[in-house]
């Protein structure tokens, strides 16, 4: 309303202005070198008039076009990334029935689409890597894992699987504290925590990690 005020206002001003040039002509001259050059101000106050208007509608197209770009790559964006979503969901239900193939295809497809976030990519390939049992390919996929926040702990307890798998309990240990340390409240961390450190006969970090439990409890 504050807006429409002002407007108005400036609008009416305006009018009254070019209403008194154009009631009350007057002669404008104008010398160059030697030669004199005289107007009316009626032709003054049209030129001007125009070049305004030249000048609004010039500003106009170029916000419009800047805005109308603007929304058809935003829009196009989220396109690219609602087909990326789509093909992520076709590939884990393909890895849920094992079909190792067409989870593969639409990894491809949806790397096209969610090239900025690799965080889905690194996902998917490590339940594609799980199934086919490919654990040294799938150690560096839990490498990758770890150095974004969003995948993190997928990453550690990834390789503190790993190294359970291969009997290295000291590597599995500190994956699983680092673990800890982020989440403490993972499914069976603690087990696996005390379990290792059963295997070791590490006594002094089953009580630790005893104390540990009870304080966040």
């Amino acid at each position: 309303m504050y807006r429409l005020s002002i407007f108005v206002l400036q609008f009416l001003i305006l009018i009254i202005a070019l209403t008194f040039i154009f009631t009350n002509p007057f002669i404008v001259s104008l010398d160059i070198g030697n030669l004199k050059y005289s107007f009316s101000s009626n032709l003054f106050a049209v030129i001007f008039i125009s070049f305004i208007f030249l000048l609004y509608l010039v500003f106009y197209l170029f916000f419009r076009s800047r805005l109308s770009l603007g929304k058809y790559f935003l829009k196009n964006k989220y396109n690219k990334i609602e087909k990326g979503y789509l093909h992520f969901v076709d590939a884990m239900i393909a890895v849920a029935n094992k079909d190792n193939k067409t989870a593969l295809k639409s990894h491809k497809k949806m790397d096209r689409y969610l090239k900025d976030d690799p965080s889905l990519s690194l996902l998917l390939k490590s339940e594609v890597l799980k199934i086919e049992k490919k654990f040294p390919e799938l150690n560096n996929i839990y490498e990758d894992m770890i150095k974004s926040k969003k995948t993190e702990t997928l990453g550690y307890r990834g390789l503190m699987e790993q190294n359970l798998r291969n009997q290295d309990y000291h590597h599995a240990f500190l994956y699983g504290e680092k673990l800890f340390s982020i989440n403490p409240n993972i499914e069976k961390l603690y087990d696996t925590l005390i379990f290792i450190a059963a295997k070791t006969k590490n006594w002094n970090q089953i009580i630790l990690y005893q104390i540990k439990l009870f304080q966040i409890k």
